[in-house]
Order: structure tokens, then C-alpha cells, then sequence
């Protein structure tokens, strides 16, 4: 009877201890799966020109705002200021500026500005204001049930004036494509960051 019990006790010890192992194995998956799938997330905005590799870039995760973007290994995330109405965040290639108006100038800004700015232009009026001075390029967008602008002639960027679930507009843009050689080597760079570009 006593070897019986034993053996009964030896076996639920044993199913438990299987069961727990695959409990462990099919969430340590889960988890590898979604670290995988943000790692290698499409992005949610539009990209104007060809598909750009980010597969080995590093990514900025903001859990605070909900949104993420990659950016090159060789770059890095130089200054982020925040305050009631924004948050900026400039990036830059490791030890590099760019000389710009006689001033030292990261390349990429990536920008929210909060809907509870009074000051707040949205982007629609913000870029017919900026094409009257300048020469620009506009093209609108529809991605995700988010409405995007894309241009170029001042700087180029992309601006989305409304993420669902989130209050506030978010912008990527390069002021810095001043000349040739800084375009060919700064464009490249924004247009990945642009298609890299999720919200959660």
C-alpha cells in the first residue's frame, strides 16, 4: 500500500513537473516571438521612396507616449527635451555634426506636440504657410486610418497631425539637407526612420 501511494505520488510529481516545463517553453516562445515581431516591425507610417534595410538598427521605444522608432547602429539619440506641450528628440551619426548657417546641427529631429498647445499650428496650415516662402513639395497620405504629409523643398519630413489613441502630433524631419553630399547622406537615414516608425 505504502509503495503504492509512492508510486502514485512519483507520478504526479512527474506530470507536474512536465506540465510546468511546457508551460515555461510556450511562454518563453511567446515572449521571444514578440520581442522578434517588434524588432522586425514594419512600421506604420508611409515611405516615399524605396524600402530601406533596419533590420540591425537599434530602436528608441517611448512606453511613455506609445510609440518607437529604429535608427542606424552607427547613430545615436544625442538630446531629448520634454516640457507641458512637446517632446523633442534629436539624433545625429556618432561624433558627427553638420554645419549648418555657420551653426553645429544634429541631422533628425523626431517631435510630438501635444494637442493642449495653444501655439500648435496644425501641419495642413503649418506647410501651406511654409510653401508660400519656399519652394516646396507636399504629397498627402492615408496609412492605418492616419492621414500623413510628406514634403520636401524646406528640409523634408513627415508630419501625422492625429495617431489614434494618442493626443498629440508626431513629426519626423531632417533640417539639415542643405547640400548634396549631406542629402545622399542624410536621406537614406530619415526615410528609414520614417517607415520604421510604429505607435502602440
Amino acid at each position: 500500500m505504502k509503495n503504492n501511494k509512492t508510486i502514485i505520488f512519483s507520478i504526479v510529481v512527474l506530470v507536474a513537473v512536465i506540465i510546468g516545463g511546457l508551460f515555461v517553453f510556450v511562454y518563453k516562445k511567446e515572449i521571444s516571438d514578440a520581442q522578434k515581431n517588434a524588432s522586425n516591425h514594419d512600421g506604420d507610417v508611409y515611405i516615399h521612396e524605396k524600402h530601406v534595410d533596419t533590420a540591425n538598427w537599434k530602436t528608441y521605444t517611448n512606453e511613455k507616449y506609445g510609440f518607437a522608432v529604429k535608427y542606424p547602429p552607427h547613430w545615436e539619440k544625442r538630446e531629448e527635451i520634454e516640457d507641458d506641450h512637446s517632446l523633442h528628440l534629436w539624433f545625429s551619426e556618432i561624433g558627427h555634426w553638420y554645419s549648418v548657417e555657420g551653426g553645429r546641427e544634429n541631422a533628425i529631429i523626431v517631435s510630438i506636440n501635444f494637442k493642449n498647445n495653444p501655439s500648435l499650428v496644425h501641419a495642413k496650415e503649418l506647410l501651406q504657410k511654409r510653401s508660400k516662402h519656399y519652394d516646396m513639395h507636399i504629397e498627402e497620405h492615408t496609412k492605418n486610418d492616419m492621414k500623413m504629409y510628406f514634403y520636401t523643398g524646406f528640409g523634408e519630413g513627415l508630419i501625422i497631425p492625429d495617431i489614434p489613441q494618442h493626443h498629440y502630433e508626431f513629426s519626423i524631419a531632417s533640417p539639415v539637407m542643405t547640400t548634396d553630399e549631406i542629402t545622399r547622406e542624410v536621406r537614406p537615414v530619415l526615410h528609414g526612420m520614417m517607415q520604421s516608425v510604429y505607435f502602440f
